[in-house]
C-alpha cells in the first residue's frame, strides 16, 4: 500500500517540483521583471487611450467597429 501511495504521489508531484524556483532571484533580475511588467502595462494603456481618443474623433483606421442607433 505505501508503495502505491508513494508511486501516485511521484506522479502527482513530478511536474510540481519542476515549477518550484531552484535559486534565490537576484535584485536585479527581479527589477528588471518588475520594470518590464509595468513597461508592458503602460505600453498596452497608451495604446488603448490613443485608440479611444482616435474613436472619439471619428479618424479610425486600424480599428473597425459598429454603432447601433436606438430605434424608437
Amino acid at each position: 500500500m505505501t508503495n502505491l501511495v508513494y508511486c501516485l504521489e511521484k506522479i502527482i508531484f513530478k511536474d510540481y517540483q519542476e515549477w518550484l524556483p531552484k535559486k534565490r532571484t537576484s535584485k536585479s533580475k527581479k527589477n528588471a521583471r518588475k520594470a518590464n511588467w509595468k513597461r508592458k502595462g503602460y505600453k498596452a494603456a497608451q495604446k488603448s487611450l490613443s485608440l479611444a481618443k482616435s474613436m472619439l474623433r471619428g479618424k479610425t483606421t486600424s480599428f473597425v467597429y459598429s454603432v447601433y442607433a436606438e430605434e424608437e
